[in-house]
């Protein structure tokens, strides 16, 4: 385009309007390439996130029916769950003692 710049009108506003293609595809794949690197990057970071937290879904399930278990009732196989001989304080105590060893 600087060498152009001597050029009529029709030539000049030609050239102008190649450059903008030619600008507009070059500025497309610069932005699918960067675009892709942070998604590659975020699904990595998802990936480690994932896989750090795995285990949780089983110790919440098996708080949970710790704590079903320690309510009373009986569970979806028909076991019945009752009270254990330590009293509502020692049941709490038991909780918190689980909630810490599976959680933290």
């Amino acid at each position: 385009m600087i060498s152009q710049t001597d050029a009529k009108e029709t030539t000049w506003t030609r050239l102008a309007w190649l450059f903008a293609s030619v600008e507009a595809i070059a500025f497309g794949a610069a932005g699918a390439l960067f675009g892709s690197t942070i998604q590659r990057q975020r699904a990595e970071q998802a990936e480690e996130a994932a896989a750090t937290n795995a285990e949780d879904p089983a110790k919440g399930k098996a708080l949970a029916a710790t704590l079903k278990a320690d309510a009373g009732g009986s569970g979806a196989d028909g076991t019945s769950y009752g009270l254990g001989d330590d009293g509502d304080d020692g049941i709490a105590a038991r909780h918190a003692r689980l909630a810490e060893e599976l959680f933290g």
